[in-house]
C-alpha cells in the first residue's frame, strides 16, 4: 500500500500537468486541483457529513448569504474551512482574498483552520494572536510544484486519522515563531547595518575599550560589504567541501550485495510518478513499474529489471538503451548524450523529464524485451555505477 508520501508526490505531478488547463476557471480548479489534492489525504469529498460545499458562514445572521467553497466536517461540526481561487499563474490575487477568509473564520468558531487555495497553492491560517480571529499572516504555505520535508510533516497532520486541533496550534505556534526568526536573521544578512544592537555585538568581538555611537555608525556603513564577503567565503568553502566528498562517497562498495537501500527523497518519488504517467499515458503497463533507492542513484524497474537510474548529485539519468535506438530523437543532444554500449547516460534534471517522453518509451519497451533477473541487475547497480564514475 503506497505511503501518504508517496501518494501526495503523485497527485502533485497530476496537479501540476493539469494545472495550465483550467486557468481563471474556478469550477475546473476545484473539480481538477483541490479535490484531488484533498482526496490524496484522505478525506472523502463525497460524504455530506464529512466534505460540505458552499457552507453558511454568515455571523450570527448579521450577512446573510456568506458561503465558504468547502468545510471539512468531523462528527457534524466543521474543523477546516477552504476557500477556493481559480488558478492564475500571478498569485497575488489570491493573497488579496486573505480578508474574505478571515470573516468565514472568524463566523465560524469551531473551525480551528482556515484554507485558502487555488490548487497549487495553499496558504494555511489559524488564530494564534486571538482566540476565534484569524491571524493576518499564514503560519505555513504548502506549493505543490516545491513540496519538502517540512511540508510532507504538516501534511500528516492533516489526515482524517491524525487531525488533531491541539496538535496543529501548537506546530503552527512554532511555525509562526520560526518565520519570524528567518525574516530577522535575513535582514541581519542582507541589512546588517539596520540593526543597532547586532553592529555593537559585532564590534564588541572584534575590538577592545568603549564603543561610541560615531564608530558603531561608521562601521555599520562597511558591515554590509564585510557580511557579503565572508557569505560568500562559506559558500565557497561548502561547495568545495561538497564537490571533494561526493567524490569520495561515489566509490563503488566491493561486494555489490552490500548495497545500502535507502529512503526516497520527495524529488526522486516526483520523478518516479512522472515516469508512471508517461507510461500509463502511452497504454503501457503502468502497474508493473517500481523503484527502488541507494544512496547515491535512484533506480526505476519494470517487474524486476531497471530501466532507468537517476543520480541526484549531478543530475545524470542512465537509460538502459543503446544509443543507436534512440539517437533519431531530436531533443537528446541538448543532455550530452554518452554512448556505454547497452546504456546511455543523459544530463538531465528529474524536472525535464517529459522532454524526453519518446526515450523512456522507448527504453521502457527495449528493457521489456529483455530477460534478466534481479540477481543480475544487483551486479550491474554495481557494474554501472563504476562505469559512470569512471566517465
Amino acid at each position: 500500500m503506497p505511503s501518504l508520501r508517496e501518494k501526495l508526490t503523485g497527485t502533485a505531478v497530476k496537479l501540476m500537468a493539469r494545472k495550465t488547463r483550467v486557468i481563471g476557471n474556478e469550477a475546473a480548479t476545484k473539480e481538477s486541483l483541490i479535490k484531488p489534492f484533498f482526496e490524496s489525504l484522505g478525506w472523502d469529498t463525497t460524504d455530506p457529513d464529512v466534505w460540505r460545499p458552499e457552507y453558511d458562514a454568515d455571523f450570527n445572521g448579521r450577512k446573510k448569504g456568506e458561503k465558504v467553497d468547502y468545510a471539512i466536517l468531523k462528527n457534524k461540526i466543521p474543523i477546516m474551512l477552504i476557500e477556493a481561487k481559480p488558478y492564475q499563474k500571478d498569485t497575488k490575487s489570491l493573497i488579496s482574498k486573505d480578508g474574505q477568509l478571515s470573516r468565514y473564520f472568524n463566523a465560524t468558531v469551531s473551525a480551528k483552520l482556515s484554507i485558502i487555495t487555488n490548487g497549487i497553492i495553499f496558504r494555511f491560517f489559524t488564530d494564534i494572536d486571538t482566540a476565534n480571529i484569524q491571524d493576518q499572516e499564514p503560519f505555513t504555505t504548502v506549493d505543490i510544484d516545491n513540496l519538502n520535508d517540512d511540508s510532507m510533516t504538516f501534511l500528516e497532520m492533516l489526515t482524517p486519522q491524525n487531525f488533531n486541533e491541539d496538535n496543529i496550534q501548537e506546530w503552527a505556534k512554532k511555525q509562526l515563531h520560526e518565520n519570524k526568526a528567518k525574516e530577522f536573521i535575513q535582514l541581519i544578512l542582507t541589512q546588517p547595518s539596520s540593526i543597532h544592537e547586532f553592529v555593537k555585538m559585532v564590534l564588541s568581538n572584534s575590538r577592545k575599550g568603549a564603543i561610541s555611537k560615531s564608530v558603531i555608525e561608521a562601521f555599520g556603513l562597511k558591515l554590509n560589504s564585510l557580511m557579503h564577503q565572508a557569505i560568500n567565503e562559506m559558500m565557497a568553502l561548502k561547495f568545495k567541501q561538497s564537490f571533494s566528498d561526493e567524490g569520495a562517497r561515489t566509490s563503488s562498495p566491493d561486494n555489490p550485495q552490500d548495497i545500502l537501500v535507502v529512503d526516497a527523497s520527495i524529488q526522486e518519488l516526483t520523478l518516479f510518478h512522472s515516469i508512471q504517467g508517461i507510461i500509463a499515458g502511452s497504454g503501457r503497463d503502468a502497474a508493473a513499474v517500481r523503484y527502488k533507492n541507494f544512496p547515491h542513484w535512484f533506480s526505476i524497474k519494470r517487474a524486476g529489471s531497471w530501466f532507468l537510474k537517476f543520480y541526484p548529485a549531478d543530475r545524470t539519468m542512465l537509460l538502459r538503451i543503446p544509443f543507436q535506438d534512440i539517437a533519431s530523437d531530436e531533443n537528446l543532444s541538448v543532455y550530452s548524450p554518452i554512448d556505454k554500449g547497452n546504456t546511455t547516460l543523459l544530463k538531465i534534471d528529474n524536472k525535464e523529464i517529459f522532454s524526453i517522453q519518446n526515450v523512456i518509451l522507448k527504453t521502457f519497451d527495449f528493457v521489456s524485451e529483455q530477460h534478466t533477473t534481479d540477481e543480475q541487475d544487483i551486479v550491474e547497480e554495481s557494474e554501472v555505477n563504476s562505469k559512470k564514475n569512471a566517465a
